[in-house]
């Protein structure tokens, strides 16, 4: 006969090692769960804020390379401020097949100095800052008068700009004209991926 001893009486012990487990399982699914809830609450706002009540912006369209004025009723002279003979029709001929009609050439009353100056109306400038954009370097001065615009070659001068250099330039001397923008005071639309994916 076998005599149990005391420690076959005792009650089985448990493993604490399992109750741990249990423990951290239970708190990572809690915060988890927390988590989750805390995103949907936030997207749901977002979804749901002042910026989705408004209409989806609209795609801008890219604005287009800056081109020629027109130059209709413009009187454009072309001068030679140099001691090189006929230098003042070959501008006035390359210029032409650039679109810019030449109204007369000529020879100015003294000679000129630097690369060349593009005097104009204040009418005009546009059609005075087309022409500068032909010759890198040219000095614009404004002058009294109007519908006019006279280059006047001076002895620098080498050759004009490839047309893609002068209608950059061009663009430029344009942006630089322009104001600046005023700021919108409030959206009056919202960006295409507020609002568009639901969770």
């Amino acid at each position: 006969m076998t005599i149990l001893g005391r420690g076959d009486l005792s009650p089985p012990r448990r493993n604490r090692s399992t109750g741990r487990s249990v423990t951290v399982g239970l708190v990572v699914i809690l915060l988890g769960g927390g988590g989750f809830a805390a995103y949907k609450g936030l997207k749901s706002n977002t979804d749901s804020g002042p910026a989705a009540a408004l209409p989806v912006c609209k795609k801008q369209a890219q604005p287009s390379p800056a081109g020629p004025p027109k130059v209709r009723s413009t009187k454009f002279v072309v001068d030679n401020a140099t001691l090189t003979a006929g230098l003042a029709n070959q501008v006035a001929d390359q210029l032409q097949s650039r679109g810019l009609p030449v109204d007369s050439v000529g020879n100015t009353a003294t000679r000129g100095k630097g690369i060349a100056t593009v005097r104009y109306s204040a009418d005009r400038r546009a059609v005075a800052q087309w022409v500068a954009a032909q010759i890198k370097g040219a000095r614009l001065v404004a002058t009294a008068g109007t519908n006019q615009v006279e280059l006047d070659i001076g002895p620098k001068y080498r050759a004009l700009q490839s047309k893609s250099a002068a209608k950059a330039a061009f663009a430029r001397s344009q942006q630089a004209a322009s104001p600046t923008p005023t700021a919108t005071p409030s959206p009056t639309c919202r960006p295409r991926s507020v609002g568009s994916r639901r969770g």
